[in-house]
């Protein structure tokens, strides 16, 4: 646990990244730690698990504003057991395009 916990805090210095709290439970470590390391590779597959599995999506809900700047994120084991569920703590909303109106059907 000590290596996740080391990979965890580096992912937490990433740029905009480092802005959240990242909460993840129990289960989730250990999900983590069960499937990256092996005795053959030991802890280097860790790294991209980590990658693939926190650091690409909350780089999506950071650009859908599902996930924003000072929010705790909640990161859990998936109903499934084979994955991570990362909660959003908003609903992505459209952005408004310059220069749109929202009187459509009256030009």
């Amino acid at each position: 646990m000590q290596i996740l916990d080391k990979q965890i805090q580096d992912l937490q210095q990433r740029e905009g990244v480092k802005r959240l709290r990242l909460d993840l439970d129990a289960d989730a470590k250990e999900w983590l730690v069960s499937v990256a390391i092996s005795k053959e590779y030991g802890a280097r597959p860790l790294a991209r698990l980590i990658q693939r599995e926190l650091l690409n999506p909350l780089s999506h809900r950071l650009l859908e504003k599902r996930i924003r700047e000072g929010d705790n994120v909640f990161i859990r084991l998936n109903e499934s057991k084979n994955g991570l569920y990362i909660k959003p703590n908003h609903e992505s909303q459209p952005e408004s395009v310059p220069g749109s109106s929202s009187r459509r059907g009256l030009y």
